[in-house]
């Protein structure tokens, strides 16, 4: 291709490459796709907001990505914003384009929400045989969904088994108050010595603890590649409730039901400021098989909730709060039962970007069931981060920085001049970051 041409997609090193192969210029829309990620963010939510009452604020919702906005682990709404970016790039050029305009994008699905919103603009046609990587894109989606079943099988058998092997003989279920916090556990946490700590509460369930405090951890492994013979003695001698010590047969049963009714809770029918998005929401059902077969690992927890506070008349549930996936069944199961007393709290546990839509809130979500009852912040700036973001003050707390461990400030005069570049764990990320600071380094030189 000799012609100028545009690319839509999230990977960089992807791009570049095909900087290299095309002969002709790439058409930037950079400024225009920062442009409308402010444009189109309150329209986000309030097709969200749609969604979710359409939904009837179900839990079955929640448990997807696309409801929580986590535009880091579903590309929905960056693929939204960088069709209104080439829609307007479009109306603005179009009366003086002369030229065909070659349109390069990662996914079949993007290709057809493009080609359906600018067909209308311009005279549009699509790739020769794209049905075909339709089909097939469809087929790998079905083929994951089918894999992730059988390895959560496997998963869900080994943990009943290794759960029964070290069982104490008799379950006996807390009384009185309970304080029960979730944890993420890798490989890290298992390596420390003494009570398992994770990376987002580190101190929290300790402290807890030497105050008197009845605490057990919710342990939820995440890239554990120990032998579970060696997690499940830890687990045991951490206080850890164990979801598989309260759960039979029939309970993943109706675990791995629930996550598969949440495929038919992202619906094509709601608008979005005119665009045509089915195309795109095909995508997120075709994901969604993986995706709710993973959150039967969460769903898990609603069958052991209901046995384990049998005889419990306080709980308080502390968890991270990003509104995911992770954090919701237990939210919604202490909203909806006849516990006494109850609270739900959510750790704001990192400052991150404004682009994370995730952590903006449509007027009213802040009464779903799914909610905190209070969220407590890593200090002020994420409080005020927060309430900027359309949070009511009213149900945020500062609290301590438990992940960061900051030392003591020293001089360093070798060192005053060097600049610290904190990586993405994402290499195409990664690229793009150094890439961009390879461009300012003589500036940066001048600039000692």
């Amino acid at each position: 291709w000799g012609g100028r041409w545009i690319y839509l997609g999230t990977n960089y090193l992807r791009m570049r490459y095909l900087e290299k192969c095309l002969r002709g210029e790439r058409i930037s829309l950079s400024m225009l796709i920062k442009e409308e990620t402010e444009n189109q963010r309150p329209k986000i939510l309030d097709w969200n907001r749609r969604m979710r009452e359409a939904n009837n604020d179900s839990l079955h919702w929640w448990m997807t990505h696309l409801a929580g906005r986590n535009n880091v682990g579903t590309n929905f709404f960056i693929y939204l914003i960088q069709i209104a970016a080439l829609r307007r790039w479009v109306i603005e050029n179009r009366e003086k384009l002369n030229e065909e305009i070659l349109i390069v994008c990662e996914d079949v699905f993007l290709l057809n929400a493009i080609y359906e919103n600018i067909k209308v603009l311009v005279p549009t046609k699509k790739q020769f045989g794209w049905q075909v990587f339709l089909v097939a894109e469809k087929l790998n989606y079905f083929a994951r969904a089918v894999n992730r079943l059988i390895r959560q099988v496997i998963r869900f058998g080994c943990h009943f088994y290794m759960a029964r092997i070290t069982r104490p003989d008799k379950l006996q279920p807390p009384k009185g108050e309970a304080y029960l916090i979730h944890q993420c556990l890798d490989d890290v946490s298992f390596q420390k010595e003494g009570k398992l700590a994770c990376r987002y509460f580190t101190i929290l369930p300790e402290w807890l603890e030497n105050h008197g405090k009845q605490v057990y951890r919710l342990p939820w492994l995440f890239n554990v590649n120990i032998p579970l013979k060696e997690v499940y003695a830890r687990l045991r001698s951490s206080n850890c409730l164990i979801p598989e010590d309260w759960l039979t047969l029939r309970d993943y049963i109706w675990s791995f039901y629930q996550g598969i009714k949440t495929i038919f809770t992202i619906r094509d029918d709601l608008p979005f400021d005119g665009m045509n998005i089915r195309s795109l929401l095909q995508r997120e059902r075709c994901i969604q098989w993986n995706g709710g077969l993973s959150t039967s690992l969460f769903w898990r927890y609603w069958r052991m909730l209901c046995r384990w506070t049998a005889s419990l008349e306080e709980i308080i549930f502390i968890e991270h709060y990003e509104n995911m996936p992770p954090e919701h069944v237990q939210a919604f199961w202490a909203h909806t039962h006849g516990i006494k007393k109850f609270k739900v709290i959510g750790y704001y546990h990192s400052i991150v970007s404004r682009e994370f839509i995730a952590y903006h809130l449509p007027p009213g979500e802040e009464k779903s069931k799914i909610f905190p009852d209070l969220i407590i912040t890593n200090g002020s700036l994420g409080k005020k981060i927060l309430v900027e973001q359309g949070y009511p003050e009213d149900k945020i707390r500062e609290g301590p920085a438990l992940r960061q461990l900051f030392p003591q400030s020293k001089t360093n005069e070798e060192r005053k001049n060097t600049l610290l570049i904190l990586l993405s764990m994402l290499p195409e990320h990664a690229a793009e970051h150094l890439d961009k600071i390879l461009k300012l380094h003589e500036w940066l030189q001048q600039e000692k």
